[in-house]
């Protein structure tokens, strides 16, 4: 189980059935503690288990310079992205609202697509920021083109353990993020600006920090890749399964 992301009533029914499906398991594995806790009090916790995600990175990813090109970026601009889907647990609209609030000669480039698509782009109209605002829509195998950010903003209300995290501390790009779900697991104050809460004011001054202080932003990006490596590396993941596998044959 990745997470559970609420919203209208059909998910909140879909969510429902989850739970009732997940009862008939011999085991369930959960992506992040907070998730784990949440299973283990629906369903005992001897049922349930803490197997965060796992990470191999793709050689084939641009530098700066090609990846800016790619997406069509400003050489020269600051520029802070955000990539994931345009729905209301990922926080677009923290994003558009933190980058009203950040100097103006900060770009904004968004890499996804979503319900959310057509209202975010009236607010970000009404909130003038059109002219410094890039809309990339769906960008396959987004990784390769994450190098073209100063800092990738993870600006999500829920979060179970987020791979497009994992694609950043992999490519060396300072990171802001959320206290939600799995993510300060993944990461501390040591390789990512935590944002004190999930909104734009809060996501606006982790960004400027690293902003001014681009040396410190990138010694928290090279700590962020060598606990990626020590912590979340692929094979130790799939040992983890296959011995859970072992256990309830």
């Amino acid at each position: 189980m990745h997470g559970f992301t609420g919203g209208g009533l059909k998910n909140r029914v879909y969510e429902w059935l989850d739970h009732r499906a997940l009862g008939r398991f011999d085991a369930v594995v959960a992506v992040s503690a907070p998730l784990r806790e949440r299973l283990a009090a629906a369903l005992g916790g001897e049922r349930v288990h803490l197997m965060p995600n796992a990470f191999s990175p793709t050689p084939e990813t641009l530098d700066r310079a090609a990846a800016r090109t790619e997406l069509g970026l400003p050489a020269e601009a600051r520029v802070v992205g955000f990539v994931g889907r345009l729905t209301e647990e990922k926080g677009p609209d923290l994003f558009l609202d933190a980058l009203a609030r950040l100097p103006e000669d900060v770009v904004g480039s968004v890499v996804g697509s979503g319900r959310m698509l057509d209202a975010l782009a009236r607010e970000a109209g009404l909130a003038g920021l059109d002219r410094r605002l890039r809309w990339h829509g769906t960008v396959p195998a987004a990784a390769r083109v994450l190098r073209a950010f100063d800092v990738l903003v993870l600006s999500s209300r829920t979060e179970g353990t987020p791979i497009v995290l994992f694609e950043a501390m992999a490519c060396g790009v300072p990171v802001v993020v959320t206290p939600v779900g799995g993510v300060p697991d993944v990461v501390s104050s040591a390789e990512a600006v935590m944002a004190s809460e999930p909104s734009g004011a809060a996501i606006a001054r982790g960004i400027q920090a690293c902003l001014d202080d681009p040396a410190r932003a990138a010694a928290r990006a090279i700590a962020a890749r060598r606990r990626l490596a020590e912590a979340y590396a692929l094979d130790p993941w799939l040992d983890r399964h296959e011995a859970l596998y072992r256990r309830l044959s």
